[in-house]
């Protein structure tokens, strides 16, 4: 099957066939993705259409790897090591394979797949584009950070964006705007939020805010302390002293 889909080549219009927006729209989690994408490639692979299925291979491995946002220069590795063997990383990616990445990027709606698109391209598209930098720092800043459905992959997604806005003088603007979606939602955090106010401070961190903005973060988060020891809720207190 993987050599079969290896020989098949592939363009933008094979993707445009695939009416991904149907196929995501019930998608809550960025996990699911590449279980999507993986039934999908067998499926179509047992049905003979070889260009859907490697599509669907292609989105799959893409959606596989695991986001590590600490580090700037190895940010994903394999999703899965069994074995001998491993899902994907990027370094399977062949030069044709980044090719239709490109081809398709700007016809993708979902934010949390456009990301993960254009960060391929910017890392491993040679010579470096710049575009690829800003557009995978906006759509990983497009990921809500509401307290309701927040997870590590959006805190993960928002500390890439983090990083990624601030290598170049081009995204200086990007990063200012990131750094205010997440001030913003300091801001509005209450103590019955539990600990995301905590972790949007873990986000401000990373973004190194200026003494003053420093001031206010750990004010806040000190009275937030303060309000979890008065009723009794002892590690909550901890955790935000």
């Amino acid at each position: 099957m993987i050599e079969e889909i290896h020989q098949t080549t592939i363009t933008k219009d094979d993707f445009l066939g695939i009416n991904l927006d149907e196929i995501l729209k019930d998608a809550k989690y960025f996990d699911a993705y590449s279980f999507k994408f993986a039934d999908l490639c067998a499926e179509n692979f047992r049905n003979g259409n070889l260009k859907a299925s490697k599509v669907f291979y292609l989105l799959r491995n893409a959606c596989s790897m695991t986001l590590k946002p600490g580090s700037l220069n190895e940010p994903y590795e394999a999703g899965c090591i069994w074995g001998n063997g491993r899902s994907a990383i990027l370094d399977d990616f062949t030069e044709q394979d980044l090719e239709f990445f490109e081809s398709i990027l700007d016809e993708i709606t979902d934010c949390r797949l456009k990301s993960r698109i254009a960060d391929i391209l910017w890392i491993l598209k040679s010579p470096k584009n710049i575009k690829f930098l800003e557009i995978a720092a906006n759509e990983y800043s497009k990921i809500s950070l509401e307290p309701s459905s927040l997870n590590q992959f959006k805190i993960d997604a928002f500390e890439r964006a983090i990083r990624l806005s601030r290598l170049s003088k081009i995204t200086k603007n990007q990063y200012a705007e990131i750094l205010n979606k997440i001030l913003e939602c300091f801001n509005r955090a209450e103590s019955t939020d539990q600990y995301y106010c905590l972790r949007m401070s873990h986000l401000l961190d990373i973004a190194e805010l200026n003494k003053k903005l420093q001031l206010s973060v750990a004010e806040k988060l000190e009275n937030f302390a303060d309000t979890f020891a008065k009723e009794e809720e002892f590690i909550a207190a901890i955790d935000y002293y």
